[in-house]
């Protein structure tokens, strides 16, 4: 994660999540200084609310309100084709991030899925690492297939946990929505699956 320059050989929706990495990782280390290089305003945008439904409606059709126990946490458009949503599971702390990013036609699913993996846990709040592979798989979410990855994960504070990373991928036209499903528990406590599903279970379209 400590090499995130952005190759000039890579597909656009690649570059976007290495710069999303990086902001991540800008957001954990400036913490409290984040007036530095406009983090601070960037700040202020995720965590506004019309910034974060906005960025919801992008990512797709969430139920409203929310399952009950989740709340929207941040969420922010970045560009036109790049947006980004976490919610958390109040009652456990588990996040979960949505990364839509709009990309042509050079990758299938399972290559932005293992990009995601190689990338890490992309997330506003910390970033993470995955570290090993505990399972994979292949489910459906809002009707199209998502294969995922379960692995064990250590942040940028050293702090070992498990999450998940899920790749959605939808064709718009002449190119295609990338979408990266990311979950990490922030707590000490094992990787609780089917709290990401009941999430992912209300999505009714993307």
């Amino acid at each position: 994660m400590s090499n995130m320059a952005v190759k000039p050989g890579l597909p656009l929706w690649s570059k976007a999540l290495m710069v999303l990495a990086a902001l991540g990782l800008i957001a954990v280390f400036v913490g409290g200084l984040m007036g530095i290089m406009g983090i601070k305003e960037l700040g202020r945008q995720w965590l506004n609310p019309a910034a974060i439904a906005h960025a919801a409606r992008d990512v797709g059709e969430f139920p409203t309100p929310l399952p009950s126990g989740y709340r929207y946490l941040m969420g922010l458009s970045l560009a036109p084709g790049l947006d980004i949503v976490t919610i958390e599971h109040a009652p456990e702390k588990q996040l979960i991030t949505f990364v839509a990013v709009d990309g042509t036609n050079d990758a299938d699913v399972k290559n932005v899925l293992e990009h995601g993996y190689s990338i890490g846990l992309v997330m506003l709040t910390t970033t993470a690492q995955f570290t090993g592979v505990k399972q994979q798989g292949t489910t459906t979410v809002a009707k199209h297939q998502m294969p995922y990855i379960i692995g064990t994960t250590v942040d940028v504070s050293k702090r070992e946990a498990e999450g998940m990373v899920g790749a959605v991928q939808i064709p718009v036209k002449e190119h295609r929505k990338n979408i990266l499903i990311y979950a990490l528990e922030t707590t000490d406590v094992p990787y609780n699956q089917q709290i990401t599903m009941d999430l992912l279970n209300s999505i009714k379209s993307f």
